[in-house]
């Protein structure tokens, strides 16, 4: 097989051929790298650590739309920018020890930026490497920034998905029990108290028999919201198993226990749930235990322990006494 390389249009002026098509379009001036990095999202920098100046590549106005250029022009200015931490530029270079030579010493941090409290959060990446001066601490600093929005909502995404139950958006429960875990070590800790509460979805199964299994979820999250919408500030919800919710009330007497618990009970009974089925009637069954800090912390269970307290109660859809729902924490036995 013969190939055949095509002619390229060549016009003459003259004696001499006039510039192809092809050949005009090589011969224009080619965009600045800048430009080409500003198109990405991208800009450079060099970062002057002893008079804290930064020099950027032109065009990175066009990746902080709606930072002030002053703001841009020094360290110290463009950190009060930064969240969650200002300090994390100056930490990612002391983390690394500093290599020897002309290469420097990478590193690459992730970061929120914003002009104010009131406008989005812009989300960079930022790839570099710092090079140290004669007393071995950083002196210079040059890198790429990157607007990374879409991926940091993905990583957000990921978190929230392994953090939170996917039907009701709460705790999921391994969360739920890390939660119960560290609110026992604050009790011991700070000698304080609290309450875990179990609440369970009566009859969910006849609702999922009945109606089926898109009713029945519709039935959990409407519960998971009223149950939310009537904690405090402070208090935690998960979802402990199918049909249940586990909370932990935080600083509780027995006396808040009965309270919250009708007050939970009657949020969930006295309204029907709306559903494409029709409305359904729903009730529920609580069950709590309230521990109170002990002498020493290191006489506390697992959290993950079934028999960590002493006694607990279960109410439903009755107004439960003080008595039942007082409860303890167990004590491990001397040895």
């Amino acid at each position: 097989m013969r190939w055949s390389v095509p002619k390229q249009a060549v016009s003459w002026t003259g004696n001499h051929p006039a510039v192809s098509r092809n050949e005009a379009i090589l011969a224009s001036a080619p965009p600045q790298a800048s430009t080409i990095l500003a198109s990405l999202g991208q800009a450079a920098f060099v970062w002057d650590i002893a008079t804290d100046a930064i020099a950027w590549s032109e065009h990175a106005s066009l990746v902080f739309p709606d930072i002030p250029a002053a703001a841009l022009e020094s360290g110290a200015e463009f950190s009060k920018l930064i969240e969650p931490e200002r300090s994390i530029r100056m930490e990612a270079l002391g983390h690394s020890p500093p290599a020897h030579g002309a290469d420097g010493t990478p590193y690459r941090i992730e970061y929120g930026v914003r002009a104010s409290t009131s406008a989005p959060v812009l989300w960079i990446e930022e790839t570099g490497c710092w090079f140290a001066g004669a007393d071995g601490r950083p002196a210079r600093a040059q890198g790429i920034v990157r607007v990374n929005n879409e991926r940091h909502a993905r990583d957000e995404q990921l978190v929230g998905l392994s953090r939170h139950d996917p039907l009701t958006g709460e705790l999921n429960r391994t969360h739920l029990i890390a939660s119960l875990a560290e609110a026992i070590e604050e009790a011991a800790r700070f000698r304080s108290s609290f309450a875990f509460m179990l609440i369970g979805i009566d009859h969910l199964a006849r609702v999922n028999d009945a109606f089926g299994f898109d009713v029945a979820d519709a039935v959990i999250s409407q519960v998971a919201t009223r149950i939310r919408t009537r904690l405090r500030g402070g208090d935690v919800l998960g979802r402990f198993s199918g049909n249940k919710f586990g909370l932990i009330l935080k600083n509780c007497t027995v006396d808040d226990i009965n309270v919250a618990a009708e007050r939970f009970m009657a949020g969930i009974r006295d309204d029907v749930v709306p559903t494409r089925s029709g409305p359904v009637s729903v009730t529920a069954s609580i069950g709590a235990v309230r521990s109170t800090a002990p002498r020493k912390p290191s006489t506390w269970r697992s959290a993950a322990a079934p028999d960590r307290f002493r006694c607990g109660a279960r109410m439903s859809n009755a107004r439960p006494s003080a008595e039942s729902i007082s409860a303890s924490p167990t004590r491990s036995s001397p040895r």
